[in-house]
This record gives C-alpha cells, structure tokens and sequence, in this order.
C-alpha cells in the first residue's frame, strides 16, 4: 500500500503540472488566433496598401484568418477551457490528499483500516472525476511532456530529496 500511495501521489503531481502547462498553451493558441482575427479584420482598409505592394502578403494573412475562422471551433481544447481547468484543481486537489496520506501513513498513525479507508475515499473521488471528464481528452505534446518532467523531477528533488528518472 505503501508504494502505491506514492506512486498515486506524484503522478497525480506531474498532472497537475502538465494541465497547468496546457492550460497556458490552450490560452496562448486562443489569444493569438484572436490577435489574428482581430487585425485581419480591422486592417481591412490598412491592406490597400499591401494589396497594391504585396498582394501576396495580404493574401496569406487572409487565408490564415479565414482558416482560423472555420477551424477554431472546431478546436476540442479550445471548447473545453473549464474542464481544463476543473481538472488541473482536481489534480492538485488529489496530490494535496495523497501527501497527507503519505504524511500520516510514514508518522505511523494511522491504522489499516483508517488508511485503507482515506485510501477509498480519494480513489473514489478520482472514479467521480473519471466519469465527470470521460469526453474530455488532454493531448500530450512533447514540448509540454518535456517542461513537465523537468519541473516535476526538480519538485520531487525540492521537497522529497529524491534523484529519480520515473517513467
């Protein structure tokens, strides 16, 4: 029990590093494809002049506008900002109980039972939090996977003094 308490509890840690990442690259995409939008459509009259320069120009931030137009809502993470962030609560919510468990458990005072129990109790909030977000899927990108784990390894190494390569 022991052993998977740990292990439940810096994974539920490295979730939540890798939603808070994710979170800030679904608000960076969204906020650029707006600055996008934004300037295709007011720099309407402003592109006379390009389109007499460089028509080309003009006609490639248009496209891009206009490809941005249809794809956006279309964009699953984009859609789902609130699960994104209920999620990355909930998983700081989780690593919060399960170092509590782990405190407890490592001072000795708890009793099978009782740790059995709070055990119970935090793996069922994670069924609930399963079926609340079942249509809800988190891409992992590499560039995020990679800051994740950079961060996560040096958490681990700041508060538990441990040198780990966890897969």
């Amino acid at each position: 029990m022991r052993e998977k308490i740990w292990h439940l509890m810096i994974a539920a840690r490295y979730k939540a590093l890798y939603l808070t990442y994710f979170n800030s690259f679904v608000r960076s995409v969204e906020r650029w494809s707006d600055i996008i939008l934004a300037l295709t459509s007011s720099g309407a009259v402003a592109g006379w002049l390009l389109w007499q320069q460089l028509p080309w120009v003009w006609a490639a931030i248009i496209g891009l506008a206009q490809l941005i137009k249809v794809l956006k809502p279309h964009l699953p993470f984009l859609k789902e900002q609130q699960q994104l962030a209920a999620s990355y609560v909930f998983y700081q919510q989780q690593y919060y109980h399960y170092e509590c468990l782990w405190e407890d458990m490592e001072a000795g005072g708890l009793s099978d039972e009782e740790l059995r129990q709070r055990y119970r109790d935090i793996k069922s909030r994670q069924l609930e939090e399963d079926e609340r977000s079942a249509h809800f899927r988190v891409h992992e990108y590499r560039f995020l996977v990679r800051k994740t784990e950079r961060d996560w390894r040096e958490d681990l190494r700041n508060n538990y003094q441990i040198e780990t390569n966890y897969e």
